[in-house]
């Protein structure tokens, strides 16, 4: 969450310490105990306001699976208000396929993804789901909504990320805190895909 809206809870949480006469705690008790943090430092805007900070690394739990390669992932995740974006991944697909890039692209509807393998039968493999664990090791590029699972699978596999992000307020903060980082470029708001 912005640092705006935990400030605010912080505050609504307050009055309930002070109305039973106690002194209200550092983050008015909120997170007194800890907080699971699996945001990479180098990502993070700012402190993440705990009083106790676990951060993790995510790791791969699944080691099967069909072994993809490709130069290149594509995909806009699973949730279809920012899956189903026909011109976006065709332009992405397009643009490195027209580079002889191998692409793995991932789609929610069958339709969608035989629209995209069109594209280019010998260079493009389009999937429901891959394992982002398996194929992103051989990926020399991911190009991506600026989901958070995309985003850290990519980051642990060390793959560049060009982020274009459909709208929600935490992938437009992802592919700022990426741009910023320098692992990344963001795409934002009028855009033509040119790797």
């Amino acid at each position: 969450r912005p640092t705006g809206e935990l400030s605010e809870l912080e505050e609504l949480a307050s009055w309930l310490w002070v109305s039973n006469g106690l002194d209200v705690p550092t983050f008015a008790g909120l997170y007194q105990h800890a907080l699971v943090n699996p945001c990479p430092r180098i990502l993070q805007l700012g402190s993440p306001r705990a009083g106790i900070e676990w951060p993790i690394r995510l790791a791969p739990f699944d080691e099967g699976g069909e072994l993809l390669q490709a130069d290149a992932y594509v995909g806009f995740g699973t949730v279809p208000t920012f899956a189903d974006a026909l011109a976006e991944l065709a332009a992405a697909v397009r643009s490195c396929t027209e580079r002889g890039m191998k692409v793995v692209v991932t789609a929610p509807s069958a339709d969608l993804r035989n629209e995209l393998a069109a594209i280019d039968p010998d260079l493009v493999q389009a999937r429901d789901f891959v394992s982002l664990n398996a194929l992103l090791p051989s990926c020399k590029i991911a190009i991506t909504h600026a989901g958070a699972g995309t985003v850290l699978a990519s980051l642990s596999a060390g793959v560049p990320l060009v982020l274009i992000p459909r709208g929600a307020p935490s992938q437009l903060r992802t592919a700022q805190a990426c741009e910023t980082a320098g692992v990344g470029r963001s795409c934002v708001g009028d855009w033509e895909i040119d790797a």
